[in-house]
């Protein structure tokens, strides 16, 4: 069972109740469920569905570690609209589902008139996507870091840290980097960075707080890793990290279908962004972007 057919099956089941948010235990029960009983790989194949649904904009985490369909809307830009969540058939008739298809929750439509007509007449909210002028709103990652809240820990015996191995037991030390309580999956984590322990928020209160935190870690502020690679002359920023913050990343994908960059690829994480845009993100991500 690849990644893309349990994210059909996640979307299948979320739209059963649109409206009812999922624990993240059911997703995970389902996601064996679709793998098969001789499938030991399930729960990665299905975090790796659903930080596809998210990044695409499909789902979000909601609060009490549940999982829910994200808000329908359409982004517009240039000569496209990106819908999420959209009944297409009452909106746009039985032939859309045949023509753009919803399986994952999103399509893309030309921007004519007609179009436009249909999304007014059915009240879907509709709203420019510049991603130069999102990026130039946001915090960098350093700043929005250290505004966390601080933990006084007295007790660190049963600490783990991230390593690149995956979580191992702590040294007496414990130098910068991101630390969980305990050996439980869903134990808290923190982030030592400058003296301080840094809580780092949980999934439902913040979406990226893991994944902003082991991004700050190994990138050019801790670690001085350079690891997102732009290419100036195709105009495209590659991602191959598995702890890039999803908000991030859903914005670079939209942008990227929206656009028509031929040289951007959406599966392959090769994401469409003008070197003004680049620059931008690059200062957002503190210096952590080499180009090509």
């Amino acid at each position: 069972m690849t990644a893309d057919r349990i994210a059909e099956g996640i979307m299948t089941y979320l739209w059963m109740k649109p409206q009812a948010h999922r624990s993240l235990q059911s997703i995970e029960r389902l996601c064996k469920y679709l793998c098969g009983p001789d499938e030991q790989d399930y729960l990665r194949k299905g975090r790796e569905a659903m930080r596809s649904l998210m990044v695409q904009g499909s789902i979000e985490f909601m609060p009490q570690n549940n999982i829910g369909l994200s808000p329908s809307n359409a982004l517009s830009a240039g000569k496209k609209f990106y819908l999420t969540n959209l009944p297409l058939a009452s909106v746009f008739g039985p032939v859309a589902l045949e023509k753009y298809g919803v399986k994952r929750g999103t399509a893309i439509m030309p921007r004519t008139e007609e179009t436009l007509d249909q999304l007014k007449r059915t009240k879907v909210p509709i709203q420019a996507f510049r991603l130069q002028t999102v990026l130039t709103s946001m915090a960098t990652l350093e700043s929005v870091i250290i505004n966390w809240d601080k933990a006084k820990l007295i007790n660190t015996d049963a600490f783990q840290v991230r390593s690149d191995q995956g979580f191992v037991p702590a040294e007496k030390s414990t130098p910068d980097g991101v630390y969980r309580m305990s050996p439980h999956p869903y134990s808290q984590c923190y982030l030592r960075y400058g003296g301080n322990w840094i809580t780092i928020p949980r999934r439902e209160e913040n979406i990226d707080g893991y994944q902003m935190a082991a991004f700050f870690v190994d990138s050019a502020v801790i670690r001085r890793r350079r690891q997102l690679c732009y290419d100036l002359q195709n105009e495209t920023l590659t991602v191959k990290l598995r702890n890039f913050p999803v908000i991030l990343e859903r914005l670079l994908y939209i942008n990227t279908a929206l656009g028509e960059n031929e040289n951007a690829d959406l599966r392959a994480r090769k994401y469409a962004i003008t070197s003004s845009a680049a620059r931008k993100l690059n200062q957002i991500l503190s210096d952590t972007i080499s180009t090509i």
